[in-house]
C-alpha cells in the first residue's frame, strides 16, 4: 500500500506523518504477511520515543494483554478490557484498524481509537467513580460508508451522533457520575453496513 498525505484548501501538502509512515511500512508489511514475530522484532528495535513505535505496539498487543491503572485520574477505554465486544467486520481492535492497521482520520494518523465497523457494540463495567467521558466519532479515511454512534450509560441511551459520513466527525462529552456500565454502539445508519469503518477516537474516562 502507498503512503498517505493530506492536501489543505490552499493546495499545501501535509507531510508531517510521512516519517512515521516510512518507519511503519516494513512493520505493516510483516503483519499483512502473517509474520508477527518479524513485526515484533522490528518494533522492538525502534527507540522508545519514536512515534512509530507507539503506533505499532498496539497492533502486537491483544486486549487481554493490556494493563491500565484504574486508580489514575483518567484512563483510555482502549486500555480497559471490555466485558463484551463485537463488530460487523473482522475483529474488535484497540489503537489500530484490523483492516488497514493504522487509524487515519482527516488525513491524520490517530494513535488512540476503538475499531467499530457497524454493527458494533462494546460494553465496559465501571465502578461508579468516573465523572466524565469524552471521545470523537468518525469513519476512517477512504471509506464511503454511513454510520450512527450511540452511547448508553447503565443501559440508557445518553447520546446519539446522527448520521456520520466520510469527512465528518462528531465530538461527544458526557457525565458518567455514578455509572456502573458504559456501552459504545455503532449502527449502519439505516442502510447496509458496507464500508462502515467507524472509530471512537481518543475515548477517555476522567474523575
Amino acid at each position: 500500500r502507498g503512503l498517505n498525505f493530506s492536501v489543505n484548501n490552499e493546495g499545501e501538502i501535509d507531510l508531517k506523518d510521512l516519517p512515521q509512515q516510512l518507519v511503519l511500512a516494513p512493520i505493516e508489511a510483516a503483519l499483512r504477511a502473517g509474520q508477527s514475530q518479524k513485526a515484533a522484532q522490528l518494533t522492538a528495535a525502534l527507540a522508545d520515543n519514536d512515534p512509530a513505535k507507539k503506533l505499532a505496539a498496539p497492533m502486537l498487543t491483544p486486549p487481554d494483554k493490556r494493563a491500565a491503572s484504574t486508580e489514575a485520574a483518567q484512563v483510555s477505554l482502549c486500555d480497559l478490557r471490555p466485558e463484551s465486544a463485537r463488530v460487523g467486520w473482522r475483529a474488535p481492535a484497540f489503537d489500530y484498524s484490523p483492516e488497514d492497521l493504522t487509524i487515519r482520520i482527516g488525513g491524520k494518523i490517530e494513535r488512540r481509537g476503538i475499531y467499530a465497523h457497524a454493527p458494533a457494540a462494546y460494553v465496559w463495567k465501571l465502578d461508579g467513580t468516573w465523572k466524565t467521558f469524552d471521545t470523537r466519532c468518525a469513519l476512517r479515511d477512504d471509506y464511503e460508508g454511513s454510520v450512527e454512534f450511540i452511547v448508553k450509560i447503565d443501559g440508557v441511551e445518553k447520546w446519539r451522533s446522527g448520521i456520520v459520513r466520510k469527512g465528518e466527525g462528531k465530538p461527544c462529552s458526557l457525565s458518567v457520575s455514578g455509572a456502573k456500565s458504559i456501552e459504545l454502539i455503532v449502527t449502519d445508519g439505516g442502510d447496509d453496513n458496507r464500508r462502515d469503518h467507524g472509530f471512537w477516537i481518543a475515548p477517555v474516562l476522567a474523575r
